[in-house]
């Protein structure tokens, strides 16, 4: 698992291409953002914020699959983060995945304990 403060910092042309996701992310241009996106797939790949920037994308398109694959790359590059897993456990419960859904809902237990009870209390879980 890479670890997230080793990797290097972007400059150039990759700096500009994150650049212009996050903006496109931030204005919440959905077409714009999936099209520049798809224009270097390597660069997600790559990069836990492209890949919740491409989820983020897949998402407005209704592509919950595609969501949950571009969130799942983003965990598997930085899992110090749990808004990924979070999101994957929402999208999980609505793809009827309820083995994946418990597993991360454990994980994120484990891993972040003091978020958890908020997480259960916004998706509706009982104790």
């Amino acid at each position: 698992v890479e670890d997230a403060l080793a990797r290097p910092l972007q400059t150039g042309a990759e700096a500009d291409f994150a650049d212009r996701a996050g903006r496109l992310n931030r204005a919440e241009d959905w077409d714009a953002l999936a099209a520049h996106l798809s224009t270097a797939p390597d660069r997600i790949a790559t990069d836990p914020d492209l890949c919740v920037a491409a989820a983020n994308a897949a998402r407005a398109r209704n592509d919950l699959a595609a969501a949950f694959g571009h969130l799942e790359r983003a965990d598997t590059l930085d899992p110090t983060r749990p808004m990924p897993v979070e999101r994957m456990i929402r999208l999980a419960r609505r793809l009827r995945r309820w083995p994946v859904a418990q597993a991360l809902l454990k994980r994120h237990a484990d891993t972040w304990p003091a978020r958890h009870a908020d997480l259960r209390r916004r998706l509706g879980i009982d104790d």
